[in-house]
């Protein structure tokens, strides 16, 4: 359900263990996909070697800029 997508401009030697706060957008969303949206982020999690935690939150869209993706993260990560 994730396709593998990393994109950042100038993290340098940051990583995800800076990120502050997650915004998941999913393609027609129902909560009868909760199940399988979670293991995706469990996955991904997984591969990260991180453990997403609040804030998160999840938005319903209607289509996202590429047709064959159902689900984007945005990550914003506090760096110091």
């Amino acid at each position: 359900m994730l396709p593998e997508r990393r994109h950042g401009a100038g993290l340098g030697r940051r990583d995800v263990r800076d990120v502050a706060r997650l915004r998941v957008h999913v393609v027609d969303w129902t909560p009868e996909r909760m199940p399988e949206l979670l293991a995706g982020i469990e996955s991904a999690a997984a591969e990260l070697g991180f453990t997403p935690g609040p804030p998160t939150s999840l938005i319903g869209v209607a289509a996202l800029d590429v047709p064959e993706h159902l689900v984007e993260i945005e990550a914003t990560a506090v760096l110091d």
